[in-house]
């Protein structure tokens, strides 16, 4: 359950960065949708760093939406602790910050070019 609804926000979200309404499209979208999802993970979550008290894929979904997230919706990322937290606790993962200090990953791990949002 908690991947898919990881997925659902992620998908929904990923797709703005190809609109080229992404900034009112963004807003009816997460009014509509994602706050929901995230309130509902957010509860589910709460204080811990992984949601079921140990690493799972869950946790590695959710710190990749996050990194999307905070750009689609950078107003709203501050209002939800979880994501920065999570983000956080994934990267500091060794394997996860090796690899996210190589010199060309953010350009292959993003967006295409032809993106109209970029990272």
């Amino acid at each position: 359950m908690l991947c898919s609804v990881i997925e659902d926000i992620f998908n929904t979200s990923f797709t703005l960065f190809f609109s080229p309404m992404y900034e009112t499209e963004g807003k009816r979208i997460y009014d509509a949708k994602v706050k929901a999802k995230l309130t509902l993970l957010s509860e589910y979550i709460k204080d811990q760093d992984f949601f079921m008290g140990y690493l799972t894929l869950a946790d590695f979904k959710l710190a990749e939406a996050a990194m999307f997230f905070e750009k689609i919706y950078s107003t709203q990322y501050g209002d939800w602790k979880m994501l920065e937290r999570s983000k956080k606790v994934i990267s500091s993962l060794p394997a996860v910050k090796s690899y996210l200090e190589k010199k060309d990953v953010n350009e292959r791990m993003m967006v295409p070019p032809y993106a109209k949002l970029k990272c």
